[in-house]
């Protein structure tokens, strides 16, 4: 089966101080989903961040060993990012 894959154009913004870059990314899979059409839509996006000009080294090597503070780092960011689409974060 052929795979059809669609990509938006980028968006770019700024948001404190930082830019950032984003698009829509889908691809039809070989195998359906069965869905019983009960839940709510479900979006997912994907962030890519990249380090700072100004991080320190040292920074970017205590980031790369703990992901989870990284990512807690970035949490904020990303909820709001969400919030103004009138998404939230699916905890489960």
């Amino acid at each position: 089966m052929e795979r059809l894959n669609y990509q938006s154009e980028e968006r770019k913004g700024v948001a404190e101080g930082q830019e950032w870059t984003d698009k829509d990314l889908a691809v039809k899979a070989d195998t359906p989903m069965v869905d019983s059409a009960t839940g709510q839509k479900v979006v997912i996006r994907k962030f890519e961040f990249e380090w700072g000009k100004r991080m320190r080294p040292g920074d970017k090597i205590k980031a790369k060993n703990n992901k989870q503070e990284f990512f807690n780092s970035h949490a904020k960011y990303v909820r709001d990012f969400l919030w103004k689409d009138g998404l939230s974060i699916l905890e489960n």
